[in-house]
């Protein structure tokens, strides 16, 4: 019974280590297509896009169809709520004054 709450619940380091590694090898250059090749990159990291830094492959139809999206739920989501809010006004409007009802 030990044996087996060993197996099963032992931390990783007291298990046997196999010495195998299945990770496969880091690529040697990574190249992206959102800085130039013959730019220093940390010219290009900053907060505001730099002249001559960036590259064509951004935005597109993609990045247009989210923003019209979040547009279009924004609207229908300030609609609704002025929607409320007039129909909550018009209703305290029937209502009578509460407050100058003696009783």
């Amino acid at each position: 019974m030990t044996a087996l709450w060993l197996t099963l619940f032992a931390p990783s380091g007291l298990t046997a280590a196999t010495g195998v590694d299945d990770a496969p090898p880091a690529p040697v250059d990574t190249v992206t297509e959102f800085f130039p090749e013959n730019a220093n990159l940390s010219d290009c990291v900053g907060l505001v896009e730099r002249p001559g830094c960036g590259s064509e492959a951004r935005g597109g139809w993609g990045q247009t169809l989210v923003f019209v999206a979040l547009a279009g739920g924004l609207g229908i989501i300030f609609w609704r709520v002025s929607r409320g809010v007039r129909a909550n006004r018009a209703a305290m409007a029937q209502q009578p004054d509460r407050a100058s009802d003696p009783g």
